[in-house]
């Protein structure tokens, strides 16, 4: 044990030292290493020099658990929703990352609610609107079997098929 854990469990009596889940406790809070950097060190971890792989194991499996135990995840459903939120927040612009890792979400969807958040608020900032691009607009209407519309032939410089029915936008 090293000197800072005897440090921090000299504090704790004789019928605490025997409780195992209390000296692991003390020792967690003495290092005050948060669930980012418990995941951090099980993501980077490398099998040491002179370790065994079952050492390696045991050693991953701990930053596993200590992760697990600073993030409160005790059910499938908590892990499945951290590796979701995760995922979602390594896939944001730096900027919205950042604006939603300040806010500490606890969950996948509060996590997604704050990029909403942000993304409403530079909008407004810019003086455009809220609407999700592609959103709400139509990019073609199905029509019936005449030319395009002549704002279309105009814009891709077609001009009409001479075919029929070409209804009140065909070309003369």
């Amino acid at each position: 044990m090293t000197f800072k854990a005897h440090k921090a469990l000299s504090v704790l009596t004789v019928e605490q030292m025997q409780d195992y889940d209390v000296c692991k406790k003390t020792v967690l809070d003495y290092y005050r290493l948060d669930a980012d950097e418990y995941l951090k060190r099980f993501s980077t971890a490398k099998r040491e020099p002179g370790e065994t792989h079952k050492m390696y194991r045991a050693r991953i499996n701990d930053y596993l658990s200590y992760y697990l135990d600073a993030r409160q995840i005790t059910s499938f459903d908590a892990l499945r929703d951290d590796v979701l939120l995760q995922q979602f927040v390594c896939t944001l612009s730096p900027e919205v990352q950042n604006f939603v890792m300040t806010r500490q979400p606890k969950t996948a969807e509060e996590a997604s609610q704050f990029a909403d958040l942000q993304a409403q608020m530079t909008h407004k900032a810019a003086g455009t609107t809220n609407q999700t691009p592609g959103v709400g607009i139509i990019p073609f209407q199905k029509r019936g079997n005449g030319p395009p519309p002549a704002q279309t032939q105009q814009a891709y410089g077609v001009k009409g098929n001479g075919g029929g029915g070409g209804g009140a936008n065909a070309p003369p």
